[in-house]
């Protein structure tokens, strides 16, 4: 007889199978992690930037700044600087005239005056603006003066002053000591070793365009530009002498001609931003405009200032809570 093999039950198939064929384990399950919630007092630095770059002329982010809008024209951003140079009379005094344009140099000397007393003068310095410039506004502007006299002869005052009128022309007379002005200094030539002044904002809204054909040559026929005129004096100076270097920085926002190839260059403007302007407008109200420290005293304070300006402003409008949410975000309901 045939002997009988006897056949696999199905238990010991069942385990060969498992043996044969392994399943890998089934994936563990983790939470992604949660990026941690801003603080109430946190501000993003590119808030603070585009605050300081529209507020402090001396700030690297002034350089191709823009004033946020929502309208449609293309800008291009240029910085003009230029250095020029105070130099006293016999009696050792100099008289100085400041406004800001475009198409005309941005100072002027008196032409006719009994010391502090000026009853005229020059016309404004010459400039060289871009050809094919249709209008423009200025984001910020600023001077740096320094003195530049050996220290044994760097005796005399600078006093500073910053006249509250929007028509250059009423400064045809003015007696340059007196503080009926809306900001005055008066400090000694020999500590002018980085004195730094911002051009504060007139009450016309910053992001006005000027036309450049309306530039004038004569002070008496001058008009501000959205800030404010300046006029420095110096008296009990050496005689006849250069004592004062003058650095002129002014950030412009330029309109082409059609027929200009820079219009091509041109882009818009960014995109309207209630919370910076609003800050920015702020701080140039509040600030004082002249920094007897230097540039590095002036980022510093501004980038505070700013801070707590974003600060206060979301949380008057949204409250604390929703404070850090709109600082984060850039963005605020006006």
């Amino acid at each position: 007889m045939k002997s009988q093999q006897k056949k696999p039950s199905r238990a010991s198939a069942s385990a060969k199978a498992k043996q044969l064929i392994t399943l890998p384990p089934p994936p563990k399950l983790t939470r992604a992690p949660q990026s941690p919630r801003p603080p109430l007092n946190y501000v993003p630095h590119q808030l603070i930037r585009s605050v300081c770059g529209l507020v402090d002329p001396f700030c690297e982010h002034a350089r191709g700044a823009k004033y946020p809008d929502d309208s449609s024209v293309r800008s291009l951003p240029h910085t003009l600087e230029q250095r020029t140079t105070i130099l006293t009379d016999g009696a050792g005094t100099a008289a100085q005239l400041y406004s800001l344009q475009y198409t005309i140099g941005p100072d002027a000397t008196a032409s006719a005056r009994v010391g502090p007393l000026v009853t005229g003068w020059n016309n404004w310095s010459t400039a060289s603006p871009i050809t094919g410039v249709s209008s423009y506004r200025i984001v910020s502007a600023g001077l740096r003066i320094q003195c530049v006299t050996a220290p044994i002869y760097s005796s005399g005052m600078i006093h500073i002053r910053i006249w509250p009128t929007e028509v250059v022309g009423n400064l045809s007379v003015v007696d340059m000591l007196s503080y009926n002005a809306t900001y005055s200094l008066d400090i000694p030539l020999q500590d002018a070793h980085d004195l730094c002044v911002i051009f504060p904002h007139t009450p016309a809204r910053p992001e006005t365009f000027y036309n450049a054909i309306d530039d004038k040559g004569l002070v008496a026929n001058t008009e501000t530009k959205g800030f404010y005129a300046m006029t420095i004096y110096v008296s009990g100076a050496p005689f006849s002498q250069e004592v004062l270097s003058v650095k002129h920085v002014t950030h412009f926002e330029l309109l082409f001609d059609d027929s200009s190839t820079l219009q091509m260059l041109a882009t818009p403007s960014p995109t309207r931003n209630p919370l910076i302007t609003n800050a920015a407008n702020a701080l140039t109200s509040t600030i004082k405009p002249v920094f007897e420290d230097g540039v590095r005293a002036i980022g510093s304070y501004i980038v505070d200032r700013a801070k707590k300006s974003l600060i206060n402003l979301a949380a008057s409008k949204l409250g604390p809570m929703g404070q850090a949410l709109a600082l984060t975000n850039t963005t605020i309901v006006d």
